[in-house]
């Protein structure tokens, strides 16, 4: 299949695409091309040129294979005229198995408790503490509203991972 992929930033931040947004799309349009119940069961990805924040993605989905319990597609992302990203994705039927991800570490607040980007930046946007070319900044980010909602807490003091 193909699929176009359009640029969330469009350069607002850097030129250059970020490159979670390429293997995100990547991984949609590759899980468009199998059966809903099959999941991600890993994927590779390969940065081959910079991504250029002002034009789209073609991203070109190939079948390498599709079993009964697996199916396997591989990704490239064109940007003018240009292999710029490729992907090795294999999905698979839900099983039960063994889990490697730690626990949720019981002190970390809920999200919505934790300011967003855009209320912090409305906060110290004018305030004087701040370094003017700061200040500046916090003004762009706020009529550029970034699509990634990413909060930052600050660990206890003496606390670790």
């Amino acid at each position: 299949g193909i699929f176009r992929g359009g640029n969330l930033a469009e350069g607002r931040f850097t030129p250059r695409t970020f490159g979670g947004q390429l293997v995100g799309q990547a991984l949609v349009a590759a899980s468009r091309t199998v059966a809903p119940e099959l999941v991600v069961h890993s994927l590779h990805s390969y940065f081959l040129l910079p991504g250029d924040a002002y034009s789209p993605y073609i991203y070109m989905v190939e079948r390498i294979r599709d079993g009964k319990s697996f199916s396997t597609r591989r990704v490239i992302a064109r940007q003018h005229g240009e292999s710029v990203f490729q992907m090795q994705v294999s999905f698979q039927v839900r099983e039960a198995g063994f889990e490697h991800q730690h626990p949720m570490p019981r002190d970390v607040p809920p999200p919505e408790s934790v300011p967003s980007q855009e209320e912090l930046a409305a906060k110290y946007k004018d305030d004087p503490r701040v370094p003017e070319m700061m200040r500046g900044f916090l003004h762009k980010r706020l009529l550029l509203p970034f699509p990634i909602d990413l909060r930052i807490i600050r660990p206890k003091k003496g606390g670790g991972a």
